[in-house]
């Protein structure tokens, strides 16, 4: 089986993928049933943009870029704090917090990929967090947008919503496409 054969950060990333999953699970479950599940995708992003975070921390040498990307994990945290306890609401569409997240989780990545790139001496397409880095940076600012306008969508006409999210997904399918790459990449340091 793979997993024996991966990195540590990257069998950290099989279980951030796990949860991913039992989520979107979670929140199909809830949606057939008629009960709404915003709050679900609200403690997703307060696990996913952390462990995110920890993940790349845990692939660049220790120093400032590790501290930064440690900082940003613990500022979501606290953001993510803030927003719930000021505006959360669980019969509403979190459009804030699912952009602010898109935005921590792009600039974590982008600072990352800088990183691996000052200190990779081969090819970064061989590196399993590389195909991480891009279908996270490809998903989370290709759905920027949807997830800004998502209560605004939401309130206009439920047919308009579901057209838009079919962005979403076809995103999804793409990034879990590169994570599946990073995953099957021999190179595992």
């Amino acid at each position: 089986f793979r997993y024996r054969m991966l990195s540590d950060p990257m069998k950290a990333f099989v279980w951030l993928c796990v949860i991913g999953v039992v989520n979107v699970g979670f929140e199909a479950l809830l949606s057939s049933m008629r009960i709404t599940n915003y709050l679900m995708s609200d403690f997703y992003l307060l696990a996913a943009v952390p462990f995110f975070g920890l993940i790349y921390a845990a692939t660049v040498p220790p120093g400032r870029v590790r501290s930064t990307l440690r900082a940003g994990s613990a500022m979501f945290v606290v953001l993510w704090l803030v927003d719930e306890l000021i505006a959360g609401n669980m019969h509403v569409m979190n459009s804030l917090l699912s952009m602010a997240a898109a935005i921590f989780l792009v600039i974590m990545s982008v600072i990352t990929f800088n990183a691996m790139l000052r200190s990779s001496t081969s090819s970064l397409s061989s590196k399993p967090m590389f195909w991480v880095l891009t279908g996270t940076i490809v998903y989370y600012a290709g759905t920027f947008a949807v997830m800004g306008m998502g209560s605004n969508l939401l309130a206009v006409d439920l047919h308009v919503f579901v057209v838009t999210w079919y962005v979403n997904w076809s995103l999804v399918i793409v990034s879990m496409l590169m994570y599946a790459k990073g995953f099957l990449c021999t190179s595992q340091a």
